[in-house]
């Protein structure tokens, strides 16, 4: 943002960079005009016993090549319906990166990926979010929250959770759409942020 001199924005996040998008807000409210967190981490609350279990699969899990039949899996994990067509080039690159030098390199991003998530809670702050913000969720997200670990939570009670914390947030849950809302109903995903930004602007401008 400073060297594209953008001194304010808006910003807009999904998974765990939806939970990154909080951080910075919270740590640079001026700079942030608004939120978009599409099906965003840091809503769901984890015992540092769970964190540290998530933290110890991680280490052991991401650096292990996976099979075929394994990554198609965790590629379905992602949606509410068939895996999309689309998704066919991702998977087979994903297949590819394994038989490349660079698949360690690709798993350590991963594993410390779920370590920052983990170790920079935001649930405990989500009052000090004061600029307008849109919660996106797809309504059979199969990822948040986690069904191993909170079993009895449902995708639409974390939601309203988040919605609940935040002074005067909206919240749209796309139907027929999970954890990749934006890819599974990019139609519906994108009115709903184009209706909130031009909400966001139409308030700003009518404001004396």
């Amino acid at each position: 943002m400073d060297s594209l001199s953008i001194e304010k924005t808006h910003l807009l996040g999904h998974s765990m960079g939806a939970q990154l998008a909080m951080l910075f807000a919270l740590e640079h409210p001026g700079r942030v005009h608004s939120l978009v967190l599409a099906a965003p981490a840091g809503i769901e609350t984890f015992s540092e016993q769970e964190a540290a279990g998530l933290t110890a699969y991680a280490a052991a899990s991401f650096p292990q090549p996976q099979t075929e039949a394994q990554i198609r899996q965790a590629w379905a994990l992602n949606f509410s319906g068939p895996l999309p067509a689309t998704t066919e080039p991702l998977i087979q690159e994903r297949l590819q990166l394994q038989e490349t030098p660079y698949f360690p390199t690709y798993a350590q991003v991963l594993q410390k990926g779920v370590a920052g998530m983990l170790a920079a809670p935001v649930a405990h702050r989500l009052g000090e979010l004061r600029m307008p913000v849109l919660l996106l969720f797809g309504a059979d997200d199969g990822l948040i929250p986690n069904r191993y670990l909170h079993p009895g939570l449902t995708t639409e009670q974390l939601a309203q959770q988040g919605k609940a914390a935040i002074p005067g947030s909206q919240l749209v849950l796309l139907p027929s759409a999970g954890h990749l809302l934006q890819f599974e109903q990019p139609e519906a995903f994108t009115k709903a942020v184009l209706l909130f930004l031009n909400q966001k602007s139409t308030t700003k401008k009518s404001t004396p």
